[in-house]
This record gives structure tokens, sequence and C-alpha cells, in this order.
């Protein structure tokens, strides 16, 4: 079976606390493999914007 994987990070937060790009990106691939998914593209979206506290 074929998949497309889309990872993305909003918020600097959301990298800080082990969201990022590359955690999420390993991860998708990571359950491709062991379900045996044929990944055809990864589409990254990174969108840093800070939350006001």
């Amino acid at each position: 079976m074929n998949a497309i994987i889309y990872i993305r990070v909003s918020t600097t937060e959301q990298a800080e606390l082990g969201y990022s790009l590359k955690t999420q990106e390993e991860t998708c691939l990571e359950y491709a493999r062991i379900n045996k998914y044929n990944v055809l593209k990864v589409f990254i979206e990174k969108v840093l914007m800070k939350i006001k506290k």
C-alpha cells in the first residue's frame, strides 16, 4: 500500500517538547516500515510562531 507523510510544527514550543520535524518524520517512517507501506513523498510544513503566555 502506498502512503504520503505530512509533518508539521507550528510553534517553537512544539519543536522543543519532542514534536520536532525530525522526530515526526522518523516516527512516521518507522510506522510505515513496520506496516509495509510504500512512502511516496514526505511533505514538511514549518510555521513557527510564539505563543503568548
